[in-house]
């Protein structure tokens, strides 16, 4: 079992998750012979291709390219991740 924000999720497992980034625990609780494991996704990485395009899109039709590059920055809509895996590395009890 992992707890990603909160929700627990039997692993191996496929989620998505947020643009504002998640904090995933693999903890001893749930894994017996597992060590405790964390890993934290930053969010908010690469600037998307919509985006650039909403920027071409000001210089073409100037108040819809604006109101576009606005509410993309407002609701993360800007960003992407660059990679699209993680891997929780775990470690064994001894």
């Amino acid at each position: 079992m992992a707890t990603i924000d909160g929700q627990k999720v039997k692993i191996p497992a496929e989620v998505s998750i947020s643009r504002k980034g998640a904090n995933i625990q693999v903890l001893h609780i749930d894994n017996p012979n597992y060590e405790d494991s964390f890993l934290s996704i930053g969010g908010q990485g690469d600037v998307s291709v919509g985006f650039w395009l909403d920027i071409v899109g000001i210089f073409l039709f100037v108040l819809p390219g604006l109101t576009s590059v606005g509410v993309d920055a407002a609701t993360g809509g800007m960003y992407q991740y660059s990679n699209t895996t993680w891997t929780i590395p775990l470690q064994e009890k001894k």
